[in-house]
């Protein structure tokens, strides 16, 4: 019975948030890896907002014109600057109020 008791004691001060501490500074490479994974939730936030236009270029295809297939199935990725740039307009898109929370209210 103790050992049961023990055990339950021990999961609940595992979990405890006032026992839990971060310990970014003192292992190399937590923080880099967290800036890493905020990046990529960023643009996988911006990709849903966005849509195709942070899809990689694609080269002018005239195949793709004329028979609806793509002869360069891959395209060549967005540079640095180019992605940067998509990521500040849909900050600026999301931060945009909508135009229903901004409009005066319909008079009665």
């Amino acid at each position: 019975m103790r050992f049961i008791i023990a055990g339950v004691a021990a999961a609940l001060l595992s979990g405890s948030a006032a026992l839990a501490q971060d310990h970014a500074a003192h292992h190399p490479g937590v923080t880099e890896a967290r800036a890493k994974a905020a990046d990529a939730k960023l643009h996988e936030d911006c990709k849903a907002y966005m849509g195709r236009m942070m899809d990689p270029k694609q080269p002018h295809d005239h195949t793709r014109d004329k028979m609806g297939i793509a002869s360069y199935p891959n395209g060549k990725p967005l540079s640095p600057a180019e992605m940067k740039g998509m990521h500040d307009k849909c900050q600026a898109m999301m931060d945009k109020p909508a135009a229903s929370e901004t409009a005066p209210p319909a008079p009665r």
